[in-house]
Parts: C-alpha cells; sequence; structure tokens
C-alpha cells in the first residue's frame, strides 16, 4: 500500500457545498458531506471516515439534478478529527478515488463538472495574473 502523504491529484477539484453523500463499508451505512470534487474522485467530510485503504460504496445527487448517482471508491487519505478547522483541507473526512462507475453515471458527473471546473480555472488564472501585475513595478 501507498503511504497516505504520497497521493497526488490529477484533476482539478470543484469547491461543493451542501452535496451529502451516503456510503458503506463493510456493511454499515454513513452519511457525509462533499466539500470537493472531480473526475478522479471527491472529499467527504465525515467524522466516521472508512480506514486508508477501504473500498467504500458511494451514493450521490449532483447540486441542481434529481438522478442519484452510484460508484465505487477508494480511500486514499483520511484526516482525522484534529480540532484544528482553520482551513477546509483540515476538516476531518476522507478522500476517496473513483474506482468504478457506470458510463451513465461518468458521463453525467462529466455533463456537470466540465463547464464548472472551466470556469474555475479561467477564474484562477485570472487572479494570478492580476496578483503578477501587482508585484511588478
Amino acid at each position: 500500500m501507498t503511504d497516505q502523504s504520497t497521493e497526488r491529484r490529477n484533476y482539478v477539484r470543484l469547491p461543493l457545498k451542501d452535496m451529502m453523500v451516503r456510503y458503506g463499508h463493510e456493511g454499515q451505512v454513513y452519511f457525509g458531506s462533499c466539500q470537493n470534487l472531480s473526475p478522479g474522485g471527491l472529499f467527504i467530510a465525515t467524522k466516521t471516515p472508512a480506514p486508508y485503504g477501504s473500498e467504500v460504496t458511494l451514493k450521490f445527487t449532483l447540486p441542481g439534478h434529481e438522478n442519484t448517482l452510484q460508484a465505487k471508491g477508494l480511500v486514499v487519505r483520511v484526516n482525522r478529527d484534529t480540532r484544528n478547522r482553520s482551513t477546509p483541507n483540515n476538516a476531518p473526512g476522507m478522500h476517496v478515488r473513483f474506482t468504478k462507475m457506470t458510463a451513465t453515471t461518468k458521463e453525467e458527473l462529466k455533463r456537470f463538472l466540465v463547464p464548472r471546473l472551466r470556469e474555475l480555472v479561467i477564474r484562477r488564472l485570472a487572479e494570478r495574473q492580476r496578483a503578477t501585475k501587482k508585484e511588478q513595478p
């Protein structure tokens, strides 16, 4: 198994609020809040994360959509409840990489994410450009 610190992101992540995720692990069902989502996975804020390396089943409904999507994933990093929540990266929960989903789920996720991620990247690039101009004399 790979150490948690060596896992790296392959996708830009879309920050989200108020998207509940139902996840199952070893016959138990839990709920958490999706804090960010990408084509490759998601971060679920929860005080009851599945252990690192665990396979989880996921069910969620994208904001503004009606269909419940299902996928399987692998827990690639766990944030423990450290009480240091000054940034979203410190929230307790788990980072899950998607490992299996239907073609329909993949397509619906893509239709949701592509325009929003495009807008996010353009906005971040514009902010970076403005910051660079301020630094120049």
